[in-house]
């Protein structure tokens, strides 16, 4: 029995992130555009993972709040730094898009990019994770995703329009911020109690994460059609089913070809650079303009190539 899930396995799901992420950016370049989705389940994984993996991480090596603050976010600060250098500043100065580098412009992109609020909200659940984490009893944690729950329905049921599909609506970030979070503390409470080392994997796992799915892009076929719109709120309690039969369901997956492994494990480890370059690319290049497929297959190697330079260049800066 496997007392947790591997890091082979943890690095296969948050490649399946990354791709439903960079999958639902790129309606325009896709002849059927309904295809274009799934970038509510690849944010829903990737903080549900980064719940979890913090919370076995902490239980392996603990931290206090300032060797914690460092790891963490030295990672992300990195990344952002020399993603800035070499893609998002010369971009933003050849496009003209930004006209004044004043100290609230320059705090703004190094500090709390407002470009990326996925970003934003990572680097805020990383300070309050640490006292969820290394405090909190397994009691606590389930109690404070009840309360982040609760408080995530109320704002849903007084300040969401519910004519159209605004459930992970960016329009609405204080309900898209309650979402997320619920889900890194879901994460954190699945790393807590140890589920997966009580729960073996079974083949109805499959069966169920397929009916999910179904669930998911049936109702929200549904939705984009006007009906059952009203019933949208489901969709986000459907994304906790989905990652937890995911993590699940990862558990049958034994990667044999090392080939195939170290592809996952690189992708793996540059999905934070992937998510800034493929924003940042198809908010400043035309790739639609190129016939299809070859806009996609454009867009990926260049972002696969610059987001493989910022990496070598984190890795390096951070030896050093």
């Amino acid at each position: 029995m496997e007392i947790n899930l591997t890091k082979e396995q943890t690095n296969f799901i948050r490649v399946i992130a990354i791709l439903l992420i960079i999958n639902s950016h790129i309606d325009s370049l896709i002849p059927i555009p309904f295809i274009s989705t799934g970038g509510s389940l690849g944010n829903a994984l990737f903080f549900v993972l980064s719940g979890y993996g913090l919370m076995l991480s902490q239980d392996e090596n603990k931290l206090n709040f300032s060797k914690w603050i460092v790891k963490r976010l030295g990672k992300i600060y990195a990344t952002i730094f020399i993603f800035n250098f070499i893609l998002f500043i010369p971009l933003s100065i050849y496009f003209k898009t930004i006209n004044h580098w004043d100290l609230k412009t320059i705090l703004d992109i190094f500090l709390f990019p407002s470009a990326f609020v996925f970003i934003q909200v990572l680097i805020i659940f990383y300070i309050i994770g640490h006292p969820i984490i290394s405090y909190f009893s397994q009691r606590a944690i389930k109690f404070t995703l009840f309360l982040s729950l609760i408080s995530h329905l109320l704002i849903y049921i007084f300040t969401t329009e519910k004519s159209s599909f605004n459930i992970f609506s960016y329009n609405n970030i204080p309900l898209l911020i309650l979402g997320w979070l619920s889900l890194f503390v879901f994460g954190i409470y699945l790393g807590k109690s140890k589920i997966f080392s009580r729960v073996n994997y079974h083949k109805k796992y499959v069966g169920t994460l397929l009916v999910v799915l179904i669930l998911i892009f049936g109702q929200k076929f549904l939705i984009y059609k006007n009906i059952l719109v009203s019933t949208q709120i489901i969709q986000y309690y459907l994304l906790f089913a989905f990652c937890y039969l995911l993590m699940l369901c990862s558990k049958s997956i034994k990667f044999k070809n090392n080939k195939i492994n170290n592809i996952i494990k690189f992708i793996s480890s540059i999905t934070l650079e992937l998510y800034l370059v493929h924003v940042t690319l198809l908010a400043s290049f035309r790739f639609e303009t190129l016939k299809f497929p070859l806009g996609i297959l454009a867009l990926i190697s260049i972002t696969l190539l610059i987001a493989s330079i910022i990496s070598r260049l984190k890795k390096f800066i951070l030896k050093t």
